[in-house]
């Protein structure tokens, strides 16, 4: 299983978490299962554990008001990464922007062919490098990711200046909390500040 994917991707670490424990598993389950609480070259790409993906799914359905979906990875971004029921596309959800990207290829095909022929395209792998090796920072744990002190949908930056180590899920609370209050204001207003919920 996913052969091409292991022989281009260290896999540099696990985490804790439970894998699916069904013998019998099938599509993206068999996923979580085997390889479930892995990290990849220093964080750049993760997959979900069965409990991870559980709860991540379940925030960005409430977050995008989306239902089929089922979480199975994240990376150095934040973006996560989920397929449908049916198997047939890959949903990407990415805090900076808080929007909604697909891919028409399953899972599998995702990890063998995109990831591996699209890798710099998909994941800004040069992009990570180059902020870890800046912050002297030699891999991201499982609850990290790195972004932006000013979301891109504020009219943030996208450079070094303008991004920084944080937690994932804050990070995402606030991207989701932010973009609702701002995102029907027009596109020149000038913001002072945000109160979250």
């Amino acid at each position: 299983m996913l052969d091409i994917f292991l022989s281009k991707f260290t896999k540099a670490s696990s985490f804790e978490g439970s894998r699916s424990n069904t013998e019998k598993n099938t599509g993206i389950e068999s996923l979580l299962n085997y390889l479930g609480g892995c990290s990849f070259d220093n964080g750049l790409y993760r997959i979900h554990t069965s409990d991870s993906s559980k709860h991540w799914t379940k925030l960005l359905s409430s977050y995008f008001s989306v239902n089929g979906i089922k979480c199975f990875a994240f990376d150095w971004a934040g973006k996560q990464y989920a397929t449908d029921n049916k198997d047939e596309q890959i949903i990407v959800f990415d805090p900076a922007e808080m929007q909604i990207y697909t891919m028409k290829v399953n899972w599998e095909k995702f990890h063998d062919y995109e990831l591996v022929d699209y890798r710099e395209e998909d994941l800004d792998e040069k992009l990570f490098k180059e902020w870890m090796t800046l912050n002297d920072t030699k891999k991201l744990s499982i609850d990290e990711c790195i972004g932006y002190k000013q979301y891109l949908f504020l009219g943030g930056e996208d450079n070094f200046d303008n991004m920084e180590l944080v937690d994932i899920e804050i990070y995402w609370e606030l991207s989701n909390q932010i973009y609702r209050k701002t995102k029907d204001l027009p596109s020149e207003t000038n913001i002072r500040g945000v109160s979250l919920d």
